[in-house]
């Protein structure tokens, strides 16, 4: 998966991370996304990918106006 968003990161596209759809408690599982406020950050680097990426995690893309 962190491939998959390196790949659609360097084609301009804006990604970030998305919950697990399984494990831990109910309440935090799901394809939400991981970040608060994600709909306002700026698209993110290579390296807050690599950072923030955790094993299991889904990929969103961020349509529509991205700040920054």
């Amino acid at each position: 998966m962190l491939s998959a968003a390196l790949h659609c990161a360097s084609l301009g596209l804006a990604v970030h991370w998305l919950r697990r759809p399984y494990g831990g408690p109910l309440s935090g599982r799901g394809k939400a996304p991981v970040a608060s406020e994600w709909q306002r950050r700026p698209a993110l680097t290579a390296a807050e990918l690599e950072l923030e990426y955790r094993p299991g995690f889904n990929l969103g893309l961020h349509t529509g106006l991205v700040p920054g």
